[in-house]
């Protein structure tokens, strides 16, 4: 009897962890060697909402302020993004001792929220430590002009993988945590669909009814497991004017379906070469729908312009979330997906001179 009664507190307590509650924040922190002119910016993640702001003072901050909603993840950072270091709002004070140089690995102290959050990221630091040294050395190689015979590649393959095992390990062990359901809902495209439903299935019913566990049940809902020799999927979404475009509307030969971002600078990188390939290829049966994860139409219409994009462009603006990128498993960009006249994927991740002598073999 009494041991069910502690069960149902547990239970209990749990459950009023992790619901979404107004509250407040408090914190303070020490910053070694930083100067007084840095200021630090707290924004909600995955917003472009600044919530509050402070100037550093003798290596020392405090900040104080409401929000709308608890627990929530947040990032404080400073002007450039040089530093920063993610945390937990959750009504608890917290406390942060670091170094300016390595913001990020401050020690930081809050609620039991955040304290998971800080004791799972000391294991993943020391994974992406020995990934920065790998990748020095792979680094080093590459600019003497040298081959991999000691076969670093594979260690980062390894490293990476191990980093990816930690953060599944800390789903299947925590499954009535929001942290958890944080971390699935960040990598369920990348994971698939076949390993984000199991560990969905893992988490308790209070935390799949969380806001994470919502975008976690669309991601693998929508996501439609795209390979080559698969037929597209098709979807609708607007244009810069707000005319509704269907991927199937748009008659090729061959159709690039191209995901990028504003934000994104290896995709603005490559927009030269695509426009290139775009009017070598074009009179021959090539056309470019290009779905855009940006959040801000401003900056989306603004990127188009600034980069002198002739194809149709298309965005929900819902940023990762946006409702093409879930459908074709869109964890990372640039992506794209080559798809025939048939509706067949017959080419993914073309680039540059990859996706020209594709467009030369198909179309010559």
């Amino acid at each position: 009897m009494r041991n069910s009664f502690k069960l149902a507190i547990i239970s209990l307590l749990s459950l009023i962890s992790i619901q979404s509650f107004a509250g407040s924040y408090k914190i303070t922190g020490t910053l070694k060697g930083a100067k007084d002119d840095v200021w630090l910016f707290l924004r909600i993640k995955d917003s472009d909402k600044i919530i509050d702001s402070v100037q550093i003072k003798n290596e020392k901050f405090a900040l104080n302020g409401k929000i709308n909603d608890s627990p929530v993840e947040a990032i404080l950072h400073d002007k450039s993004y040089t530093n920063y270091i993610f945390l937990w709002l959750e009504n608890v004070p917290i406390i942060l001792n670091g170094i300016n140089k390595n913001f990020h690995q401050a020690s930081i102290k809050g609620g039991p929220i955040l304290n998971e959050y800080s004791q799972l990221f000391k294991s993943i630091y020391a994974i992406e430590a020995e990934q920065e040294v790998w990748d020095k050395k792979l680094r080093a190689l590459n600019l003497k002009g040298k081959p991999d015979r000691n076969g670093i590649m594979g260690q980062i393959f390894k490293s990476r993988e191990k980093e990816k095992n930690a953060y599944i390990k800390h789903i299947e062990t925590h499954p009535n945590s929001i942290v958890s359901a944080s971390i699935l809902a960040a990598y369920a495209t990348t994971y698939g669909k076949t390993e984000s439903t199991r560990l969905y299935k893992l988490l308790s019913k209070a935390i799949q009814e969380t806001r994470y566990g919502r975008e976690i049940l669309q991601t693998i809902t929508l996501n439609g497991e795209i390979v080559v020799g698969k037929k597209f999927i098709d979807f609708e979404q607007p244009t810069t004017t707000g005319e509704l475009v269907k991927l199937s509307s748009i008659k090729a030969k061959y159709l690039l379906l191209e995901f990028w971002a504003a934000w994104c600078t290896p995709c603005r990188r490559e927009n030269p070469e695509l426009i290139n390939s775009y009017n070598e290829f074009k009179d021959k049966g090539f056309d470019i729908l290009a779905v855009s994860l940006d959040s801000k139409k401003e900056d989306w219409l603004y990127a188009i312009a600034e980069d002198k994009l002739p194809w149709k462009n298309v965005s929900d603006l819902k940023g990762f979330q946006n409702s093409a990128a879930l459908i074709y498993g869109v964890s990372a960009i640039p992506r794209n997906f080559l798809i025939d006249e048939n509706g067949i994927v017959v080419a993914i991740g073309l680039r540059g001179e990859k996706l020209n002598n594709k467009l030369k073999e198909l179309l010559n």
